[in-house]
């Protein structure tokens, strides 16, 4: 969980496919990358974003990804995509309104391995609230965020591909994860007639 926010980012869209461009594409997608610390992994329902701004048709896109060799994967994990359109998008001027990216099932993060929440969006007008290293907070000229809250990074894009990261800055994200009830039950099982 981000507590401390300093600024914000813009979320760009994938390439174009089609064909190629007269002139460089400035939209890219966003990520964040976040390790899953418990040995079993865990079962994600939904992911928060703080928007600072948004699209008033476009629909933003959130997928979980697996990470590797240190930069996200193209391939979503199974289940792991979630489309909202604008009127679902909270905005806020200090990053306290969340957005909740809630998926249709919830989906399994293997454990002690990366993954990056990735945002795509075909519009520049969504921008997400972030921390960097050293900045001052929203609202703040006294307080710094000192350090970085988790162990990942932010990763910029220049084409949905080629990923770079920013070392110093954090997306702000919430993970809320799946609590299944320790109760008993049983199944029967029983092979047909042959």
């Amino acid at each position: 969980i981000r507590s401390v926010v300093t600024s914000r980012s813009r979320i760009q869209p994938p390439p174009d496919d089609s064909g190629p461009d007269p002139e460089p594409n400035p939209n890219d997608p966003l990520a964040q990358s976040f390790f899953v610390n418990k040995p079993n992994g865990v079962f994600i329902t939904k992911v928060k974003i703080f928007f600072q701004s948004k699209d008033t048709n476009i629909p933003v896109q959130l997928q979980l990804r697996p990470m590797i060799a240190g930069v996200p994967d193209a391939i979503p994990v199974p289940g792991a995509v979630k489309f909202l359109n604008p009127s679902s998008v909270n905005i806020s001027a200090d990053a306290t309104a969340a957005t909740e990216f809630e998926f249709d099932e919830p989906v399994f993060l293997s454990g002690l391995t990366t993954y990056a929440i990735v945002l795509l969006a075909q519009s520049v007008d969504y921008n997400v609230y972030i921390a960097e290293t050293e900045q001052f907070e929203i609202g703040s000229t006294a307080r710094k965020v000192a350090k970085q809250p988790t162990l990942g990074s932010l990763f910029l894009s220049q084409n949905g591909s080629t990923w770079n990261p920013a070392q110093n800055k954090d997306m702000k994200f919430e993970l809320i994860q799946a609590k299944f009830p320790n109760t008993s039950g049983s199944v029967i099982l029983e092979n047909p007639n042959i």
